[in-house]
């Protein structure tokens, strides 16, 4: 989780692992690095922040310090109904900015809502939750509720349901989204089997660009999809992680593969859908990756994403450290003087840094 800056399922303040580190300790093949544990420090560059995220690339991670938190006590839930999504995109805009910082904050556009069978008609949800370990959640999840309500938000039948002792009961659709939630990694890997394509892709992007981020990536997706498979599909969105300046949309299509079960057609149709994703990110100045990390599959959009000066700054870090290139070689960048190339969405090697770039 460290070497991939993984992102939890808390929704807003601490989002990613490495918010909650607070030394680490690194195994290079020329020796080891390792931090202080702080509670803060202004000394230079962090060492933390370059190992997290580092991939494997740099050294092993042995060890790690990590803030900890008491169990939550006291929890909220309650979900709320648009009839449409962008009201909920204003609503929850004001609620990532309001200091509120709810523990769970995921809106659901109206395909994501069909697809997973969480309203009886289309509409766009948002799933709220509180908690804590010290002191009961009314005002923060009434406060929120009322947010939404200004933004035209219908709060569900259920109401808030004020439940300190079990984390699991909550309204009935945040329940229902919760399920669906578990199972999709299980739908996935059947309808795979089936030569389905069912996958994610997830970025980040400041508020006043979302909307523009969000008719670009449905647009293009859709027909992309459509034109790639010749068959019906799904494609919706929904928000993971919320903050004050910008949501992070996550999202979500299923399409035909190839219906001879060759899975190999369908990894070919897939390696185009991947690629197109990024390219769309790319072009609306949004991150490739939120929270899935960068490896061999997102290297197309990374490149696209970060400068060149600072890749190769990376690249020779790895060199000074792992002069024979044996660590992860491929993930983020190619080791200086080895063109491994991108295994998964690209084949060509062109796209990846070459000796030269790197020199």
């Amino acid at each position: 989780m460290l070497a991939t800056r993984a992102g939890g399922h808390f929704a807003t303040v601490y989002t990613h692992i490495e918010d909650m580190v607070e030394a680490t300790r690194l195994v290079t093949p020329k020796g080891i690095i390792e931090t202080r544990a702080l509670p803060g420090s202004g000394a230079g560059p962090s060492a933390d922040r370059m190992i997290c995220g580092s991939e494997g690339t740099l050294g092993i991670i042995t060890e790690a310090t990590m803030r900890l938190q008491h169990r939550p006590k006291w929890r909220a839930t309650a979900s709320v109904r648009f009839d449409r999504f962008m009201n909920g995109v204003d609503a929850v805009r004001q609620i990532a900015q309001s200091g509120l910082f709810p523990s769970n904050c995921r809106l659901l556009d109206e395909a994501e809502v069909v697809i997973n069978r969480i309203a009886d008609k289309p509409c766009a949800i948002l799933v709220l939750g509180f908690e804590s370990a010290d002191h009961p959640q009314d005002q923060k999840i009434e406060r929120a509720v009322a947010i939404a309500e200004e933004h035209g938000g219908v709060l569900q039948k259920d109401g808030i349901s004020y439940n300190p002792d079990h984390a699991e009961k909550g309204s009935s659709e945040a329940e229902s989204w919760r399920n669906a939630f578990i199972r999709m990694p299980y739908w996935r890997n059947r309808l795979t089997a089936m030569g389905m394509i069912a996958d994610t892709f997830e970025t980040a992007i400041t508020w006043d660009r979302f909307p523009s981020l969000y008719k670009a990536v449905r647009s293009t997706m859709e027909s992309a999809l459509r034109e790639i498979t010749q068959r019906p599909f799904s494609f919706s969105c929904r928000f993971t992680h919320v903050y004050p300046d910008g949501p992070a949309p996550y999202f979500t299509f299923y399409c035909v593969g190839d219906t001879t079960g060759d899975l190999g057609k369908a990894l070919e149709k897939w390696k185009q859908l991947k690629r197109i994703s990024m390219e769309v990110l790319a072009e609306q100045g949004a991150t490739v990756t939120h929270h899935h990390a960068v490896g061999r599959d997102h290297r197309f959009g990374y490149e696209q994403q970060t400068s060149p000066l600072f890749r190769q700054t990376l690249a020779a870090g790895k060199h000074f450290l792992d002069p024979q290139g044996i660590l992860n070689p491929g993930a983020l960048f190619d080791p200086q003087d080895k063109n491994v190339g991108i295994r998964g969405v690209l084949s060509d090697s062109d796209d990846a840094l070459s000796p030269d770039e790197h020199r």
